[in-house]
């Protein structure tokens, strides 16, 4: 972990506590005040000095900014050293009335109880090692000062500060460790989190490429079904009438008449496609209701008699609804286009295993499935919707007998 890097909230629990250890010095200072029996002693100024450094310090970015790893050591450092200094050195009573002074074993629970936070934010922001090492030095500055203290005033309860001093710092070894041990938890909780996170990321910047080449090849299809095919038509007209220019005028006239209405015709296929890509019948309509409105307009386009079955109570995805709607489209243009049919059936319904099934069929010319042309865009923009959700296409069709495409897609499709 970068050490410049705090812990969320760590800051904001270290100035709390800074106020609330200013505010109980500056409720000392206030009695003292309005007490004048009660003498302020020496140890309140130091505190309240440094206390509101120490705040100020805490409060201002522009040190975490400037001192970036040191920040926080040197706030705990001045946090820790306050409290030693103040207790052991007796700054809380005149220093000429200590004769006897405060008893070390007492001073050792009270810098305990004023560095329990200290170390708290020690265990919660670094490691168990730099946890041994602020209960170290707290140990070793403590006994030194306990032992200064005992050569100039003469105090003999250094084997008992020593104890007290021992017990403390196994007392700060065992709360460092659970307080490491959780937050070692929660770096790995919130590692894994942020993995999940970037792969999360990944997988959505993946699905929108493919998305983005699923629209492409959409797009490619009706370009296919509308400009591709006009413009085939137009330029083998258009090649016939050049030939048949000189010998034969009259019927290069025709061709290029008909060239005329293959072109219209092609600009009203790509005005359809235009339309279907910008709003599908499935926004207003529903999917069964938007089969119903292509069957019967190719129907009428044809002049073939129309058998419908719709299930109206199909509750489909709108990813599955759209590729059923693609595929009857896609078929029924190719039925009006090349079957020259006078019967046309559409089924869509549910079967016994929950699979949704679309069946479109009609008795036209029909073709030969397997000297079909391998770049037929036609069939393949179909197979290439059945195989985005996952489902079976069969294709059955013989010359002169029709042809009839079933599709289905599984039940939770």
């Amino acid at each position: 972990m970068d050490k410049s890097q705090l812990e969320p909230d760590l800051i904001q629990v270290f100035r709390l506590y800074i106020a609330f250890r200013l505010i109980l010095v500056g409720l000392t200072s206030l009695v003292a005040l309005v007490r004048p029996r009660v003498q302020v002693e020496p140890g309140t100024f130091f505190s309240l000095v440094e206390l509101t450094l120490l705040l100020i310090y805490l409060s201002i970015p522009w040190f975490h900014n400037k001192l970036g790893r040191w920040f926080l050591p040197l706030a705990l450092a001045a946090a820790t050293l306050g409290p030693i200094v103040e207790v052991t050195l007796g700054l809380q009573r005149p220093l000429l009335a200590r004769t006897t002074g405060t008893a070390p074993a007492a001073d050792v629970w009270q810098v305990t109880v004023l560095l329990t936070i200290p170390l708290f934010l020690v265990a919660w922001q670094y490691s168990f090692d730099a946890v041994v090492g602020f209960t170290a030095g707290v140990a070793i500055l403590e006994f030194s000062f306990n032992v200064a203290r005992a050569l100039l005033f003469g105090q003999d309860a250094l084997l008992r500060s020593l104890g007290a001093i021992l017990l403390r710092s196994a007392i700060f070894l065992l709360e460092g460790a659970v307080v490491t041990r959780l937050m070692a938890g929660q770096r790995q909780q919130r590692q894994v989190l942020q993995d999940a996170n970037r792969q999360l990321a990944r997988y959505a910047s993946t699905m929108e490429q493919l998305a983005a080449s699923r629209e492409r090849n959409r797009l490619a299809r009706e370009l296919h079904d509308t400009l591709a095919h006009t413009l085939s038509a137009l330029a083998v007209q258009l090649e016939g009438a050049s030939t048949l220019l000189d010998t034969e005028p009259e019927t290069a006239r025709t061709m290029i008449q008909q060239s005329t209405g293959i072109a219209r015709n092609g600009l009203t296929e790509v005005r359809r496609a235009i339309q279907a890509l910008r709003a599908t019948p499935l926004e207003h309509l529903g999917l069964a209701l938007a089969l119903r409105g292509a069957a019967e307009a190719t129907a009428e386009q044809t002049g073939a008699e129309l058998s419908l079955d719709l299930d109206t109570n199909l509750l489909l995805s709108p990813e599955v609804e759209q590729t059923i709607f693609r595929i009857a489209e896609e078929a029924l243009n190719n039925i009006a286009r090349h079957a020259s049919a006078s019967r046309i059936e559409v089924r869509l319904s549910r079967d016994t295993a929950g699979a949704v099934t679309l069946s479109i069929g009609d008795n036209g010319r029909g073709f030969d499935p397997s000297t079909a042309r391998a770049g037929h865009f036609g069939l393949r923009g179909i197979q290439e919707r059945v195989a985005g959700l996952g489902g079976t296409l069969v294709l059955t069709s013989q010359p002169g007998s029709g042809t009839n495409i079933l599709v289905k897609f599984r039940g939770d499709a």
